[in-house]
């Protein structure tokens, strides 16, 4: 049996807070500056756009609200231009992006998973 789409929910959520907890009170430069903070975040924004690729498209409809497509584009952007990051685009996602999107999230979460996602 698929693993339930609120599993991947979840998992988006959670990288989410983690991004806010890995950015919370400082700046584009002091996260550049710091590298296993920088690779961090964009680890996270990566997990978000996988679990949220992983969300089958019959439950995405049922939540149109939630941008899937650009969340699914930006974590492609990450895997596969490494070498040529648009930060001060990446920084506009952690400011203004993740936490609305946390918030969509917010409202259709359920519970923690029973289990692990694979």
């Amino acid at each position: 049996m698929p693993p339930d789409y609120h599993a991947f929910i979840w998992d988006m959520r959670e990288h989410l807070l983690m991004i806010e907890r890995l950015t919370h009170g400082l700046t584009l430069a002091d996260v550049l500056g710091d590298d296993a903070r920088r690779l961090a975040v964009e680890r996270c924004i990566m997990i978000v756009g996988e679990a949220a690729n992983r969300v089958p498209r019959h439950d995405r409809e049922r939540h149109p609200e939630i941008p899937w497509d650009g969340i699914v584009r930006q974590r492609n952007v990450l895997a596969h231009m490494y070498g040529g990051l648009d930060w001060d685009r990446l920084w506009g996602i952690v400011e203004t992006h993740a936490p609305a999107l946390r918030a969509q999230l917010d409202a259709i979460v359920i519970e923690p998973p029973t289990e692990p996602n694979t």
